[in-house]
């Protein structure tokens, strides 16, 4: 009768959602059709190359009527976990009443058991993929749920319930934390699982991330796309209050760990040959400072890192907000530098730059200063922001400042290759 009177029925449903919002009803609707018409696709397929190599194989064990078998597994397995018990039932009963011994009933469940497990294991990974968007937590939640309260009935249609609630939560803002607890999407950005595990001084899992995503791209991006909105984030954190100094001071101290356990599972012996044994200060000819904070220094270590990486420059580790006091011991740092990287993710305030800029200009005249705002693009264009600053060059991103320190040092080099 619902399938009779099926136009009906939606109409009806269209009309309790609300007219004036027929747009998003249909297409949850049109979802929800979707993902099961999917799911009950995959299911065939699934339970054929179940039952046909059953169907086989009881063929070639003696069972008799073993095609009429094998068509019952199919149909069965669509009841789930309970659907291949119930299929394998009338064989094996069948194998204890034909056979004089128990060789044939042991045959028949190995049969069974084998096959099941190369469909659950390789089969229906392989087909399902993400049909149905739901995680498998929420298939057994849901089958346990819909069995205990309809049965049999219930744990037939656990899976096409839970899938029309998932949609739910995708179009309807109310009912959101449906899709955030059923579905199989990731519910946080990568930036936002990075700098949770970062919070939790879990540089390994840290590590781990960064190398899985530098599988379909590289260390610098991850670093720029996914480090750098974190570290942002943290900043965040730390300006209403919520982030205290040993949490930054933690904060920089994971990110160095992962740092170096990615520098240490890099197979990129030659590209840190020379940074193997950082020298101290500015001896490398370039300088990465922090502005204020320890996020500033553990920016300014992703910069470094990239430095290391992407031009194969024997660069030491950054030098920490202390460097720009008025501490005398620290003046020697600065000599003979050529490029100095001021990183600022601490702040967005040109003047506070600037103000930076004059003690590391008083410390390093002759050195080209580079000025990192890290963090969220800006609409001001990086020549405004340099004027501002009085620096040489700004850069918002860590590829822009690779690409800034690369002009740097070919300007240097030119007047020697003219001569």
């Amino acid at each position: 009768m619902i399938l009779l009177e099926r136009e009906d029925l939606r109409d009806r449903l269209l009309r309790l959602a609300g007219r004036r919002d027929l747009h998003r009803t249909t297409e949850a609707m049109n979802d929800a059709a979707q993902r099961i018409s999917r799911y009950l696709l995959s299911q065939l397929v699934v339970n054929i190359s179940c039952g046909l190599p059953i169907g086989i194989g009881l063929t070639l064990i003696g069972i008799p009527n073993a095609a009429l078998w094998g068509i019952l597994v199919v149909l069965l397995r669509f009841i789930p976990y309970l659907g291949i018990v119930i299929a394998a039932a009338f064989p094996l009963a069948l194998a204890i009443a034909v056979a004089p011994d128990w060789m044939l009933f042991v045959w028949t469940a190995l049969l069974f058991v084998g096959i099941e497990l190369v469909v659950a294991n390789l089969v229906e990974p392989l087909v399902y993929g993400g049909t149905t968007g739901l995680s498998s937590v929420a298939l057994i939640a849901a089958a346990t749920f819909w069995t205990w309260l309809w049965g049999p009935i219930g744990l037939l249609l656990s899976t096409p319930i839970i899938v029309c609630l998932v949609v739910l939560g995708r179009h309807v803002p109310q009912l959101q934390f449906l899709n955030v607890m059923l579905g199989s999407e990731p519910v946080l950005t990568p930036a936002e699982t990075f700098y949770q595990r970062i919070l939790a001084n879990d540089p390994e899992e840290a590590t781990e991330q960064a190398e899985e995503f530098a599988k379909n791209s590289s260390l610098t991006v991850f670093f720029d796309e996914v480090a750098i909105p974190a570290l942002a984030r943290a900043q965040a954190d730390s300006d209403r209050g919520v982030l205290s100094y040993e949490d930054r001071a933690t904060f920089e101290s994971a990110i160095a760990s992962m740092v170096e356990n990615l520098l240490e599972d890099e197979d990129a012996t030659t590209a840190l040959e020379h940074a193997a044994d950082p020298k101290p200060g500015g001896l490398s000819g370039i300088v990465c400072v922090a502005g204020r904070n320890e996020l500033d220094g553990a920016a300014a270590l992703l910069l470094v890192s990239t430095l290391r990486l992407e031009r194969h420059i024997a660069i030491g580790s950054p030098l920490s907000a202390d460097a720009l006091s008025a501490d005398a011991a620290y003046l020697p740092l600065f000599k003979d530098v050529s490029v100095v990287c001021l990183s600022l993710i601490s702040t967005s305030s040109s003047a506070r730059a600037r103000f930076l800029v004059r003690r590391i200009r008083r410390r390093a005249p002759r050195a080209h200063i580079l000025v990192g705002f890290w963090g969220p693009p800006r609409d001001v264009a990086a020549e405004e922001i340099a004027r501002a600053t009085s620096a040489q060059a700004v850069a918002f991103s860590l590829r822009d400042a690779v690409a800034a320190i690369d002009s740097v040092l070919i300007m240097d080099r030119a007047p020697a290759s003219v001569t």
